[in-house]
């Protein structure tokens, strides 16, 4: 079940990175747990879906940045279109 959860985030992770040009995707929240096998499925799936140049210029991490991860990334996208600040594209699952 956990392997079928990584390819169908792996599937998303590959439209996110082909639609929104995404050069990093974070993993953050109770499924990190899964830990790297899990990630590397994600990967796996996400590398035979995009094109071979795009998927590899793509990162996809775990992040340990927490529960305040959501408020983070809303302060960045509020930085970035508001103020004017660059903020490199960084999509959260």
């Amino acid at each position: 079940m956990i392997s079928e959860v990584g390819r169908y985030l792996g599937i998303a992770a590959a439209n996110l990175v082909g639609v929104l040009s995404a050069r990093r995707v974070l993993i953050a929240g109770s499924v990190t747990c899964f830990g790297e096998a899990w990630l590397d499925r994600i990967r796996q799936e996400m590398v035979n879906r995009s094109l071979a140049m795009v998927a590899r210029e793509a990162e996809i991490e775990m992040s340990c940045v927490g529960p305040d991860i959501v408020i983070l990334g809303a302060s960045a996208l509020v930085l970035t279109y508001e103020l004017g600040l660059f903020a490199p594209l960084a999509v959260g699952i």
